[in-house]
């Protein structure tokens, strides 16, 4: 393995190597590849990926988050270098970096795995998502950011994922743009979930925005979900190019026979939340079993006294008995969030918004978008 290359200045210098595809290919053994630059543009950027970066360059990263949230970011971990290399070295994150002639730091993006609140995400598929895309105010408009979800998309492919995922602001709408051209689609909305960490205190909603890479996605399943939701989700997938892949069923399993399944909560953890603003959290649940609904119904109930914003709620819809949780949810109050087609199942999120502003913040890049957007809308 190499050290880490933080300054090439040769344009002719590119010993990019891609690792053998397949099962061969894994987050680990990416992660411990040798160092490689991917590509120049222009005499002034060089995107490598690194594994681990040096401190000077974790520096660097931590000053993009603060030139452009200042100390409201809500993972703490991103404003500390030390903290910053651990992540990466734990496998937590790939990330792919730009830097100047000087070795100075001015764009980054990453790929975590995509984790459905710990769930065992490998259970239902190889999935990556996209985040911690910042640019350098003084080098945005150049067309980094594109570089770098094209390199994103290179190691999803060598990483052998099944599909790709990334939450745009529903505000940036050169995000959902940039993701879109590369074959993104919008598979949901989660209304104003995340706090804005710029410190205005707005509720920001987030775009689902999803792109299919493994063609098994594609064969044919039955999803179990209720007739109030099926225009939203053929909606989706119609847009992912799955709408003759899936069929929306309503012959399920007896209510009898789905109150017997175990009894238990994955997990649940709260959401992002501003220094100011500490009663605008969001809570997520997945539940790995339909019958633990009524734990969710009844977090949502206490709401008031909890001061909770926003609760969202994900199961495995390909599962008969997740009819009845549906029905139960939908029963509650809550609506369509969005759906996530992965490798084994179809993860089906639904969401209840307490004091949801007029203005849910979002501004579309496509009519998709706003289609989608006013069904949810129209709960």
């Amino acid at each position: 393995m190499h050290d880490f290359i933080a300054q090439v200045t040769d344009p002719s210098h590119n010993n990019y190597q891609s690792p053998q595809q397949g099962d061969n290919a894994s987050w680990e053994s990416l992660r411990t590849t040798q160092i490689r630059p991917l590509v120049e543009v222009a005499s002034t950027a060089i995107y490598e990926e690194f594994s681990p970066p040096p401190f000077n360059v974790a520096q660097g990263m931590v000053g993009l988050f603060r030139e452009h949230y200042g100390d409201k970011y809500p993972d703490a971990d991103f404003l500390n270098p030390s903290k910053i290399i651990d992540l990466i070295q734990q496998g937590k994150y790939i990330f792919v970096a730009i830097l100047d002639e000087q070795g100075e730091v001015f764009g980054i993006g990453a790929i975590s795995k995509f984790d459905y609140i710990s769930a065992n995400t490998e259970q239902y598929g190889r999935v990556g998502e996209f985040c911690k895309l910042i640019i350098a105010k003084r080098a945005q408009g150049q067309g980094h950011a594109d570089i770098l979800t094209e390199m994103r998309l290179e190691i999803a492919h060598e990483l052998n994922l099944e599909s790709v995922v990334s939450l745009p602001f529903g505000s940036h709408v050169k995000s959902q743009s940039s993701l879109t051209t590369r074959g993104f689609q919008p598979s949901g909305i989660a209304l104003c979930d995340w706090l804005d960490v710029n410190g205005t205190g707005r509720r920001e909603s987030a775009i689902f925005m999803h792109k299919i890479l493994d063609s098994k996605i594609r064969e044919h399943r039955r999803i179990f979900v209720p007739e109030k939701l099926h225009p939203v989700i053929d909606l989706a997938y119609k847009l992912l190019d799955l709408n003759c892949a899936r069929e929306l069923s309503v012959n399920v399993v007896s209510e009898a026979i789905a109150a017997q399944l175990p009894n238990y909560l994955a997990s649940s953890r709260s959401g992002m939340e501003t220094q100011e603003d500490k009663a605008s959290a969001s809570v997520r649940l997945f539940l790995h079993c339909p019958s633990t609904v009524d734990s969710a119904i009844e977090l949502a109930k206490q709401a008031d006294v909890t001061g909770l914003k926003h609760i969202s709620v994900s199961l495995d819809v390909c599962n008969e008995a997740a009819y009845y949780a549906v029905e139960k949810l939908i029963a509650s109050g809550f609506r369509f969030s969005g759906i996530q087609p992965l490798g084994k199942t179809d993860i089906l999120t639904l969401q209840k918004v307490f004091d949801l502003p007029a203005d849910a913040g979002i501004k579309h890049c496509a009519n998709a978008t706003k289609e989608m957007l006013d069904q949810i809308l129209a709960g």
